[in-house]
């Protein structure tokens, strides 16, 4: 089961709407501690892992979590790479997502 890589690809997600204009104006990458903590926050939430279990089998975001590239840049936290890819970006438009976003916010 892949709940654990969809619960990073959320964490960093999350991050991405609140700080991504100033972590790629300043070239920093998202850091591990934070992804845990909003991991940690998320599994922790009833809903926001519903919706998170909603997404296992999506093809978009399987894609996204097959693809080791992708994975090594979300668990390090490189939003710019992750932002300037259109499959990232096209999961990031999906419902529950965005859901998730709101959740956390």
């Amino acid at each position: 089961m892949k709940i654990k890589q969809i619960a990073i690809f959320f964490a960093v997600c999350g991050l991405l709407t609140a700080s991504a204009a100033v972590a790629l104006a300043e070239g920093d990458s998202v850091g591990s501690a934070q992804i845990q903590a909003i991991q940690e926050r998320m599994l922790k939430d009833s809903e926001i892992m519903a919706l998170v279990l909603s997404l296992q089998n999506d093809p978009d975001m399987q894609a996204l979590l097959n693809d080791s590239a992708i994975m090594t840049d979300l668990q390090a936290g490189r939003l710019d790479r992750l932002i300037n890819d259109p499959r990232f970006l096209k999961v990031l438009t999906k419902p529950q997502v965005k859901a998730v976003e709101q959740r956390m916010h």
